[in-house]
């Protein structure tokens, strides 16, 4: 029987990459459960924070997490049902609406953030050297430039 190729390094790097990808993803999944929130209402809020007015367009907001426009709806949704973001009408353009964080949504936030830069400082920083970290983060770019169109 032949090995089917299953020793090539290729193999090894993209189990690894999942497997480390998983295991975060189960770290960060925990954690955001305490928080009451899921990655894609975090990574909304957090986007929504970085904004001056803490508001963006829905299809930028879907844009930014690489969501479809229905899948943003759901997730806005849930959010505004929790009283978290609110939408208000983009005045310019009667077919769009802005979705903006709350004072509630901000407080979740930044109720999470401590735990969530914890949770990477202890399981992606402090596993590497700064050249190593560096390496990384600068192949994991290239990752994205070549895989998002």
């Amino acid at each position: 029987m032949t090995k089917l190729g299953l020793t090539d390094d290729r193999l090894t790097t993209m189990n690894l990459l999942s497997e480390a990808y998983h295991g975060l993803s189960c770290l960060v999944t925990e954690l955001f459960d305490r928080h009451e929130l899921t990655a894609i209402e975090f990574d909304v809020l957090r986007h929504l924070a970085g904004e001056a007015d803490h508001r963006l367009r829905m299809s930028d907001l879907a844009a930014l997490t690489r969501f479809s426009q229905s899948g943003m709806t759901r997730v806005v949704d849930r959010l505004q049902q929790r009283g978290l973001v609110q939408r208000e009408a983009c005045g310019d353009d009667r077919r769009s609406w802005y979705t903006v964080a709350t004072g509630a949504g901000l407080d979740r936030l930044r109720a999470a953030l401590p735990d969530y830069l914890d949770l990477i400082q202890r399981f992606v920083v402090d596993q590497a050297s700064f050249d190593q970290l560096q390496a990384t983060v600068a192949t994991l770019r290239a990752i994205r430039t070549a895989t998002v169109a």
